[in-house]
């Protein structure tokens, strides 16, 4: 199966969910993403498209209706998670920066998704002062997605995959950019972010 939206270097966002989630569960949590994280990247919704496992490879597109309900959504959402490899185009409205193009992949060994945003959108004049600017957006994409849909960890960084175990990943061991945690209850912010010393941009800007 292609790549359908993004060339060229990304910026990753990872998040991750309890891995006592049935698929079921994770699938009707993210039903929620919709219309409100992940915007639909055309008139029609958002296209899905899965490889399936088993003895035989199997190549499946769909595609999530704008304004379809959870009892609609979910079942599809299941199987794009079941599957060995997927990809779910959308928008994402970044704050000061605006609408750009993304993939969501998931990570199903560890109950998780990838969310590549192309670094040709979110730096298109190579400043270096804008990873700034890209970080705070983030944050704020981090935000609107845990209000949405709640989750255990985040991260964010350039070509960023989920190569450690979310569950071993501490701010004192944090092998990201940016690594995002939910805060103890209060009235204070709902994530704290931690970063990993370096700032969230490809090489050379």
């Amino acid at each position: 199966m292609e790549s359908v939206v993004i060339h060229g270097s990304v910026t990753s966002v990872g998040v991750a969910y309890s891995r006592s989630l049935a698929v079921g569960d994770l699938a009707r949590r993210l039903c929620a993403l919709f219309d409100t994280v992940l915007v639909a990247p055309g008139r029609g919704g958002w296209p899905l498209r899965f490889v399936g496992g088993g003895d035989r490879e199997v190549r499946v597109e769909l595609e999530i209706r704008a304004g379809a309900g959870v009892e609609e959504t979910a079942p599809m959402l299941e199987h794009f998670l079941g599957a060995e490899y997927g990809e779910l185009p959308a928008e994402v409205h970044l704050a000061d920066i605006g609408a750009v193009r993304a993939v969501l992949r998931p990570e199903t060994a560890v109950c998780g998704l990838l969310l590549d945003l192309p670094d040709a959108a979110l730096y298109p004049l190579r400043d270096h002062r804008r990873h700034v600017l890209v970080g705070a957006a983030i944050r704020e994409l981090m935000l609107a997605w845990f209000d949405a849909s709640p989750f255990e960890k985040a991260f964010a960084d350039h070509e960023a995959e989920f190569h450690v175990d979310p569950l071993e990943v501490r701010p004192d061991s944090n092998p990201y950019a940016l690594l995002a945690l939910p805060a103890a209850a209060g009235d204070g912010p709902r994530l704290d972010f931690h970063a990993g010393g370096w700032p969230l941009a490809p090489g050379g800007v």
